[in-house]
């Protein structure tokens, strides 16, 4: 995908709505990109918090492995920020996370996160808002 295809797409998905085109060619350069085939796991529960994903094409699922099999925890799509809770609050991540579909992705790793979130604050309201909507959404379901 070309950089002014990524930046358009960022633009486009709720998650990055209104957040400059600066940010956005920010954000792709800072990024890695990575690809995943239906099926393979991004990363799984337990892993360290190394890095922020941003699914740029296809869709991904979290899952919790257990000792009862998988509960599965909901699927997201172009635009979703996986990752960002771990890396702000330097924890383990919580949930594996596999390709639903191939899968297209920004990797960001974990300082160059930080250096967006402190250059760019549009950047930075953008993912405050994303966890908000998140936390609002698991709120409303009852936890």
């Amino acid at each position: 995908m070309a950089l002014e295809s990524e930046i358009s797409t960022l633009q486009e998905t709720p998650n990055f709505r209104g957040t400059d085109a600066g940010s956005m060619r920010l954000l792709a350069c800072l990024s890695d990109r990575v690809r995943l085939s239906t099926g393979e796991t991004l990363c799984h529960g337990g892993d360290p918090s190394d890095a922020v994903y941003i699914v740029l094409n296809g869709d991904v699922e979290f899952v919790r492995e257990g000792g009862d099999g998988l509960q599965r925890f909901g699927v997201d799509g172009p635009g979703a920020v996986i990752g960002e809770v771990g890396v702000l609050c330097d924890a383990e991540r919580s949930l594996t996370v596999r390709a639903v579909s191939d899968l297209e992705l920004l990797r960001l790793d974990r300082d160059s996160f930080f250096r967006l979130m402190h250059d760019k604050p549009d950047f930075s309201l953008a993912v405050a808002r994303n966890l908000a909507m998140r936390l609002r959404t698991e709120a409303a379901r009852g936890f």
